[in-house]
């Protein structure tokens, strides 16, 4: 328990809505939630992710283990949640569990494409003091889901799920294991079946919307069903659907780590072009409250078109289905 972390992000939230309302940004509070960025790399060659599709332009790479120790510090103070992925599968750090072992009074969460989960890894993910593992489940047969997660094999995933299930139904405060289906064109006739089986392995299932990179090959990825698209068919072209004008709570709230140290505004930021700073150089709480970061947020609350980033990101939108 640890209250300071509860009273500022209260307080957070409500500064959030007076900088909405003025348009206007002092100081903002220190962030309750952190996205640390493992490593950028891969094993597979998913088509519309920056990653896999080779289109990340920063150098690739595995965040030091001795996190730097003034994050460190500010992150055992403040915050509340820790979501251990950006770009890239977490479980390829070589030292991955030493990570999650250091960050364990975060409880956090991780993000994979279930590859690495063997028994060994499924034995110490169980114990490893995680709040969540989210494993990328998006299809039923090895033609369907190898047509989006290219170079991946469909059943060393479904074998892995059901390992870990295993596991974490052995053990006492385990992590919660949910399946997440990355909805398309290509994979919409296996939702229910994938949601069956997360239900056969006492897994949580959430649907996500696809973002689809690029103009070809739209019509392979974006799915017919608009309440489940971020997208809205326009004639020929889809355009992406529109969130709020203005503001953005996650920049606001949520503090962005690549593997090399930078502080970036969110998870748009997939190269590193606007960061604040690196933690490895300065201060976190110099970064966090430096001019570049606030003149950033401040443009953003006055208008998301203000930066590239901005203008293709869904904030505010539904994202997210059961």
């Amino acid at each position: 328990m640890r209250p300071i972390a509860y009273v500022n992000a209260i307080y957070s939230l409500l500064q959030y809505g007076v900088a909405v309302l003025t348009r206007r940004v002092r100081q903002a509070p220190m962030p309750f939630a952190v996205s640390i960025e493992l490593t950028n790399m891969c094993n597979l060659r998913c088509p519309c992710c920056a990653t896999g599709a080779d289109l990340l332009t920063r150098p690739r790479g595995f965040m030091r283990t001795d996190l730097d120790e003034n994050m460190a510090d500010t992150l055992k103070r403040y915050a509340l949640a820790a979501n251990l992925y950006f770009q890239g599968e977490p479980m390829l750090h070589p030292r991955f569990f030493e990570i999650t072992e250091r960050l364990r009074y975060l409880h956090g969460t991780i993000s994979t494409n279930g590859h690495f989960l063997n028994e060994e890894n499924c034995k110490r993910l169980a114990v490893s003091g995680l709040k969540k593992i989210i494993v990328s489940y998006d299809g039923m047969t090895q033609e369907t889901y190898s047509s989006y997660r290219q170079g991946g094999d469909h059943s060393v995933v479904k074998e892995g799920i059901r390992c870990l299930a295993g596991q974490i139904n052995r053990q006492k405060n385990t992590p919660a294991l949910e399946l997440l289906f990355l909805y398309g064109r290509h994979n919409s006739h296996e939702m229910k079946s994938a949601k069956k089986f997360a239900g056969s392995v006492k897994a949580s299932f959430k649907v996500k919307s696809m973002q689809v990179t690029g103009t070809e090959n739209v019509d392979k990825w974006i799915p017919d069903e608009a309440r489940i698209s971020r997208y809205i068919r326009e004639g020929d072209t889809y355009r992406l659907k529109k969130g709020p004008a203005r503001g953005c709570i996650r920049m606001w709230t949520t503090a962005v780590i690549t593997w090399d140290g930078n502080v970036v505004p969110c998870c748009y930021d997939k190269d590193a072009i606007y960061s604040f700073g690196n933690i490895y150089e300065m201060p976190f709480n110099e970064i966090w409250n430096g001019n570049k970061r606030r003149t950033f947020i401040t443009n953003v609350i006055r208008e998301r078109d203000s930066y590239e980033i901005c203008k293709t990101c869904p904030q505010g939108l539904r994202l997210f289905f059961k």
